[in-house]
């Protein structure tokens, strides 16, 4: 996801599903175009389902979610 930062990324829980987004306007890069994403995963159960931390490193977005057995 080039041009991420944690500013422009959002992680939410919706329905049992991790949702995330990173809000950018369409730049070209080096014959590449970047701009805004979105995507999910699951369906969690909710009663298992701990925290979630998320950062942004050089454009990578990194995921921790925490799931109780």
């Amino acid at each position: 996801m080039p041009g991420a930062t944690k500013e422009t990324v959002s992680v939410r829980v919706k329905d049992g599903s991790v949702l995330f987004a990173v809000k950018l306007r369409w730049i070209l890069i080096r014959w590449r175009v970047a701009g805004p994403y979105d995507g999910s995963f699951g369906p969690f159960d909710m009663s298992k389902l701990g925290d979630i931390k998320a950062e942004v490193n050089y454009g990578v977005l990194k995921m921790l979610i925490n799931y109780r057995k």
